[in-house]
């Protein structure tokens, strides 16, 4: 069998504007090892896989497709964005609940982290309409939502870091421990620690 090294899953309007292809759903595998060993890994892929479209890549393009998935995060549109972590098992089932027409899609398949960029603008009820069921569908799968990009004056209503938390409360304690005067970085961490 196949032992893929990496796993992305993305959606229509991700795969797009990387300019991956059109289907509904791209998943991008890679393989690492040496060349007989990948060469047959690819093979067998292919044969698991037949009647679905698989394209395989030279390392050339390989490289590039790779560093734009790496890059994606960083250079994906928009003024909002999700990060859930959510079992690797449950990571298409959350997937599938994302709107492709508000939302770009990164999933790393294969360890439950998934990255949303909002497409379009929204403002800050539109854009609480839009996390909110995410964030509880991450939650119902024993999961957490963040949102590492979004305007600042929205960060206590969306609660950037995510559903409050009983651990949260060991944090405040540890935050206090180590800085009693509260002077470094106040209210910028989980729960406005």
């Amino acid at each position: 069998e196949a032992r893929p090294t990496a796993v992305e899953l993305l959606n229509k309007p991700a795969a797009e504007s990387l300019g991956g292809g059109s289907a509904d759903w791209v998943l991008v595998v890679g393989f690492e090892d040496n060349a007989a060993s990948v060469a047959w890994q690819l093979e067998k892929f292919r044969s698991e896989h037949a009647g679905h479209a698989v394209e395989i890549l030279d390392e050339s393009a390989s490289n590039a497709a790779w560093g734009s998935l790496v890059e994606f995060p960083a250079t994906a549109p928009g003024t909002l964005a999700f990060e859930v972590h959510v079992p690797p098992s449950t990571t298409a089932a959350f997937a599938a609940e994302v709107d492709p027409g508000r939302w770009l899609l990164q999933a790393h398949a294969g360890n439950g982290i998934v990255r949303g960029f909002l497409r379009g603008e929204a403002d800050l009820e539109q854009a609480a309409g839009l996390i909110e069921p995410l964030r509880r569908k991450a939650d119902g799968l024993k999961g957490s939502l963040i949102l590492p990009r979004c305007p600042a004056a929205w960060k206590t209503r969306l609660l950037v870091w995510g559903t409050p938390r009983a651990e949260w409360a060991w944090c405040e304690k540890l935050k206090k421990t180590l800085d009693p005067a509260g002077a470094f970085n106040p209210g910028r961490f989980v729960g406005g620690i």
